[in-house]
């Protein structure tokens, strides 16, 4: 077979402009070697920060972020229009395989021997190696070769149902894994037990709509049916010879897949260079990222729709690692970009038609065994030969490239220029970003306290510890602080405002809480206006509605004159037109992570806070009106309520000259909440015009007070707080049309 090196670059087509326009648009995506090693890099952090804040222990396990998000490659399915995948991978550190019988573990360790699969390489059997281990797990999930005398460990200890049970540390992972994102529903698929993005959280907040995570156990000692890998010569030399040394030394793992090719699929293991994957990926330079980027993309926007899943991102990938093995430096550079795809689809067309694909790690593992049958591989074979021959027309056809060769000439030095700015504005926004996925995690989790305990007093605990742990992390530097701290100023704000809650409500007093008007040390301007926002709300919850009102009045002038606290990064630098067209694709793909649902900065009430917010936040509280009369009043409630910040200060401000029955200030508060609600970028905007609903109909405005509903009814709103008020607004209607007829009766 010709490799990539015995063709290149003489008898190629080399596409150089076309090659350097979609890399351009590429990098000002943020797809790029140094944008994707700067979100790589943040991904294990938000899995640790995520894992502080569930509370998860993780003595005996090491949880390792994999797939898309782990190799740093999100931006580009994010830009796609498309939502992905977290696939996470759990080891159990106690447990231990071994091809050598007379390999020593520690006494603590669970001991397996390899069993090699007669079928296929890639996959082996699990001996039990002694009584010890075998105590541990359920006779079920242990199957006996009598004629052998064997225990095998079956891969269904852990691709489970929920009925089913094993006594030993699996289990313990398994029931973490189910807990661990309360926003989805679980299920089993394949090796992964599986977090399904529930209906009501679609499309879900950060473009995520499913969480896999598959249970492994470590194989210290390299396979030595991966041995060629270790040993065979390489021209090019990638991976390099320190490369290969360092992952030999970690060895490998087994997941719980069945041999496709074996008939008691339930005793295979498939081995797993799942860790060696991710750091050849982070070895890529930027123009073989975007080669790997451009075949997913054609594989999710073209293959898929011509032949299915049959040729999967897996094979794309080992492709990918055998061209850049076997190809010159010259092809992996910017201009070639095109070449290096075709060159791609080239080796894919050649696998195909000699119906085999190696495992890049283990050469005797054909990946397209049992992917199609022989009458569907003349389609298959189609497939590639039409995107092979027209790759360009076929990725300058989709949405992320419809406007990627609208010029003939390219300018190289706006890109460079742009991408300047670029790298700061991504610092910027994955940091935000980062801390908005953990909040809203956070949020989760505190409903789940409040469904299930309805314990004010745990609330505190929970977020007293958290917050602990979040600045130890911190101060061990395993979390950054510049990416952690604005979680940290959230959950202490929480923290604080949950404990005025329990003093409001345990004692007769109402204490007066000073504004703060000094900024503190580490608290940004932003902080400080959400710590008065905050200390506004418990001054209302504790009836100093005058004090109240003196300080909303300077705060909602700041907030004005901010606009939108949410947003310090702003770029107007435009310095041409092709730089115009290439920064809004770059701000459109990391910006959308903030535009939808819950801000940063927005403020979450909690169930056991609703007899300290206003009526109409206390309505916000009941779900939708449901059909189905055996629905428990558990389930009928909604658990928390999120407020954007600025309509939250302004509806106080006319809260309390309500309270104190100042009229004129009324109709001044009125008209800070018709600013605040028009405003382009606020968040939940039917509780939003539903509380500017209501100031409305307090003014006896109906007609206004309607418009503000029905606005509130198009945001698609989450309770029937809008539903009451609208037939509270037509009984206040009719009662004063009625009497207005008695009048001139």
């Amino acid at each position: 077979m010709a490799t990539p090196g015995d063709k290149y670059p003489e008898h190629e087509e080399t596409h150089q402009e076309e090659s350097l326009a979609i890399s351009a648009n590429l990098d000002a995506m943020g797809f790029n070697a140094e944008i994707i090693n700067l979100t790589r890099t943040s991904m294990p952090q938000i899995s640790e920060a995520i894992s502080i804040i569930k509370g998860e222990e993780t003595v005996g396990i090491e949880t390792r972020l994999i797939g898309s998000a782990g190799e740093g490659l999100l931006t580009l399915k994010l830009k796609s229009g498309t939502t992905s995948d977290l696939d996470y991978i759990k080891i159990l550190l106690d447990y231990e395989v071994h091809e050598d019988n007379d390999t020593c573990v520690e006494q603590d360790h669970f001991q397996f021997w390899i069993e090699s699969c007669e079928k296929n390489a890639g996959y082996v059997k699990l001996r039990i190696a002694n009584d010890k281990t075998l105590r541990q797990l359920e006779s079920s999930f242990v199957e006996y070769d009598a004629e052998r005398n064997i225990h095998y460990l079956t891969n269904a200890a852990v691709i489970m149902s929920s009925e089913q049970n094993i006594t030993s540390d699996m289990q313990c992972v398994v029931d973490k894994m189910r807990d661990t994102f309360i926003m989805m529903d679980h299920i089993v698929c394949g090796p992964s037990f599986s977090s399904v993005c529930r209906e009501n959280f679609k499309p879900d907040t950060f473009g995520i709509d499913k969480i896999d995570v598959v249970i492994s156990i470590p194989c210290p000692k390299w396979p030595s049916v991966a041995e060629e890998w270790i040993k065979r010569k390489r021209n090019y030399g990638w991976p390099s010879r320190v490369f290969i040394s360092e992952h030999e030394k970690q060895g490998c793992y087994v997941v719980p897949v069945g041999c496709k090719e074996c008939d008691r699929t339930h005793l295979d293991w498939r081995l797993s260079f799942v860790l060696v994957e991710q750091a050849l990926v982070w070895d890529f330079n930027s123009t073989q990222l975007q080669c790997f980027g451009l075949l997913k993309h054609l594989k999710k926007f073209v293959f898929e729709k011509e032949i299915g899943d049959i040729i999967s991102s897996y094979i794309f990938k080992t492709i990918v690692f055998w061209v850049i093995e076997e190809s010159p430096p010259e092809l992996w550079v910017p201009d070639r970009l095109i070449t290096a795809v075709q060159v791609c689809l080239d080796r894919l067309i050649e696998c195909v038609q000699d119906n085999c694909c190696p495992n890049y790690f283990v050469r005797a593992c054909n990946l397209l065994t049992n992917r199609y049958s022989t009458t569907e591989k003349p389609t298959v074979l189609r497939a590639c030969y039409f995107v092979r021959k027209d790759t360009i027309r076929l990725l300058t056809q989709t949405q992320l490239f419809n406007n990627a060769l609208g010029s003939n000439r390219f300018q190289r030095s706006t890109i460079e220029s742009a991408m300047n700015l670029l790298k700061s504005f991504l610092g910027d926004v994955i940091s935000s970003s980062w801390a908005k996925i953990i909040k809203y995690k956070s949020i989760s989790y505190f409903t789940e306290i409040s469904s299930c305990q309805e314990s004010l007093k745990t609330a505190i605990e929970y977020s007293t510890k958290t917050s602990d742990r979040l600045k130890g992390a911190c101060r061990r530097n395993s979390l950054s602080q510049q990416i952690i701290t604005g979680i940290i100023t959230e959950v202490d704000l929480i923290r604080r405002r949950l404990l005025w809650t329990r003093t409001i409500l345990d004692e007769d007093i109402k204490p007066n809480i000073l504004c703060i008007t000094v900024p503190q040390k580490r608290l940004t301007e932003t902080d400080i206006l959400m710590e008065n926002i905050n200390i506004c709300h418990m001054n209302v919850a504790a009836g100093n509605f005058h004090l109240t009102n003196d300080m909303l009045k300077p705060l909602i002038y700041k907030l004005k004159h901010l606009s939108l606290i949410r947003h310090p990064t702003n770029y107007t630098i435009q310095p041409s037109r092709t730089f115009v067209t290439t920064i809004d694709c770059s701000m459109d793909v990391c910006t959308r992570l903030l535009q939808d649902g819950p801000q940063i900065s927005d403020i979450a009430f909690f169930r056991f806070e609703k007899d300290v917010i206003p009526e109409p936040l206390q309505t916000e509280m009941h779900t939708l009106l449901q059909s189905n009369e055996q629905s428990n009043t558990s389930t009928v409630r909604k658990q928390y309520v999120t407020i954007d910040p600025v309509v939250y200060a302004c509806f106080l401000k006319f809260w309390c000259c309500m309270k104190l029955e100042r009229n004129i200030d009324m109709l001044k508060a009125r008209d800070d909440m018709v600013w605040c609600c028009n405003l382009p970028d606020i968040t939940n905007k039917a509780v939003a015009f539903n509380l500017l609903g209501y100031c409305h109909k307090q003014l006896e405005e109906y007609e206004a007070a309607f418009r503000a509903f029905s606005k509130a009814f198009q945001q698609s709103p989450e309770s029937d707080a809008t539903l009451v008020h609208m037939a509270s607004l037509i009984n206040c209607r009719l009662k004063s049309q009625l009497m207005e007829t008695r009048m001139d009766s």
